[in-house]
């Protein structure tokens, strides 16, 4: 079984990108603590539906949660081979911390939470 489950913060912004064939691709940072004084640095990337949430709502600093999979990230450099890793995420969502409204226009006139008229007793 390949699965990985990560809780950490973005180190940097997510860099969303587009394919040749207009498939949505981000890739980014994952600061994991390691231990009180350290922390793990994992590359991600996310495609499609995945990658667009996290590039609307997440930037540097923001906490999250993915679930994925290894994935090799191995490549030839100068004639020599450099083994990596990445995760390959597949699912991604809001941990505690702030939470925000990347896009105000999406919001309704007014916002998430309206005034009230007058002082009369709540519905609750």
């Amino acid at each position: 079984m390949n699965e990985v489950i990560l809780s950490g913060r973005f180190a940097r912004d997510p860099e969303l990108r587009q394919t040749k064939s207009d498939k949505a691709v981000v890739r980014f940072s994952l600061a994991v603590d390691y231990s009180k004084d350290k922390s793990v640095f994992v590359p991600c990337e996310a495609w499609n539906g995945t990658a667009e949430f996290i590039d609307r709502y997440f930037q540097k600093g923001d906490p999250i949660e993915v679930v994925g999979e290894l994935a090799d990230n191995s490549y030839e450099k100068d004639g020599k081979k450099v083994f990596g890793m990445k995760v390959t995420v597949r699912n991604a969502k809001f941990t505690m911390g702030k939470v925000k409204v990347a896009n105000a226009r999406d919001l309704e006139p007014g916002g998430a939470f309206s005034e009230m008229d007058d002082d009369s007793p709540l519905p609750f």
